[in-house]
């Protein structure tokens, strides 16, 4: 049987009498004019590497229809899953309170300039009470939109280490083989 590079006999495969450097040699015994198949199992260690920062549920689905990973193994991955998924609801928070804290932003540059082009009318004086008071609202919105946004950053920070900590304490300890047969 030929030796190949990265290629070992299974466990269950029959032990060889000896070995060239090119074949694994089996003693067989046989009457005259027998045939006998004597099959011969092989196996090779390869590791695949999986970055499970960016593992999502395609690669879940495809490890459980492979079947490289057990129930519970395949539990602790959908906890990282739902996990990423919150902190990117997280991060969905934090960049709507950024648009909206920029949008805000630029009212109230528009708001200073109008006032600033505004005269001395009463009807004026009545349009710079209003942008007044809509920039106060706008001041009271920041405010509350700095506090969500602490918040959420923190969330996003826990939510963050409490993934680390799953994915460091997730040990998925498989032996998977490929027989090949002659």
């Amino acid at each position: 049987h030929p030796m190949r590079q990265g290629w070992k006999l299974s466990d269950g495969a029959p032990k060889p009498e000896s070995h060239t450097a090119n074949t694994y040699r089996f003693r067989v015994s046989l009457k005259p004019h027998e045939t006998i198949a004597l099959p011969i199992s092989e196996r090779r260690e390869l590791m695949d590497t999986y970055d499970l920062a960016s593992f999502g549920r395609p690669q879940l689905e495809l490890f459980v229809k492979l079947n490289y990973v057990d129930e519970a193994a395949r539990a602790t991955l959908e906890k990282i899953i739902a996990l990423k998924d919150r902190i990117a609801v997280t991060e969905e928070q934090l960049h709507s309170i950024d648009r909206e804290t920029s949008e805000i932003g630029q009212d109230q540059q528009r708001l200073r300039d109008n006032i600033k082009a505004l005269t001395s009318t009463a009807e004026a004086r009545q349009l710079i009470t209003r942008y007044i008071a809509k920039a106060g609202d706008q001041e009271t919105r920041l405010e509350q939109l700095t506090k969500d946004k602490q918040t959420a950053g923190v969330e996003r920070t826990r939510l963050q280490l409490e993934l680390g900590t799953m994915i460091r304490n997730l040990t998925v300890d498989r032996l998977l083989t490929q027989s090949k047969a002659p």
